[in-house]
């Protein structure tokens, strides 16, 4: 992450258009489409999720087809437990410590599975890779969910 944005700010440096402010339409032109592209791409290679699509799409994965990779029945288990209890951890208040905890061990557990998939797409074991991103975008969303529920928690406690 710290080379993509060396390379990022590097580039901008190189392309930004104040610096090309007097030169003539056409380049400004050109290095506009660059920044922009330029832009586009630190933004989607910056988000960890849409980085790992980008690979699967540049080593022509179609990891959005369910018949060629079908959610695993423990996936779905999993999805379902996780669910129950962030719905029990959102319902009772009083378990403040445990939607923190909760928290903490969902990031960790991304954390764990950003290394599988970074080790899986490395020696091109695909299927194994597309599952686990099945299983991090799950735990993506049950993050967001739970980080939602802690912030509306704490601005009710200050008021």
């Amino acid at each position: 992450m710290k080379k993509l944005n060396e390379n990022f700010y590097k580039l901008q440096k190189k392309f930004h258009p104040d610096l090309y402010y007097r030169s003539d339409l056409n380049t400004k032109k050109k290095n506009k489409e660059k920044i922009y592209i330029i832009n586009e791409g630190y933004r989607k290679l910056k988000n960890p999720l849409s980085r790992i699509s980008h690979l699967f799409v540049l080593n022509n994965i179609d990891y959005k087809n369910k018949k060629k990779y079908p959610l695993k029945v423990e996936l779905l288990e999993n999805q379902f437990q996780f669910s129950i209890k962030l719905e029990n951890l959102k319902s009772n208040i009083s378990l403040n410590n445990e939607l923190s905890f909760f928290i903490k061990k969902k990031r960790v557990l991304i954390q764990n599975f950003f290394k599988k998939i970074s080790l899986s797409i490395s020696i091109k074991k695909w299927n194994y890779a597309v599952s686990l991103f099945q299983e991090i975008r799950f735990l993506f969303k049950l993050l967001e969910q739970a980080n939602e529920i802690k912030k509306i928690r704490d601005l009710n406690r200050k008021y």
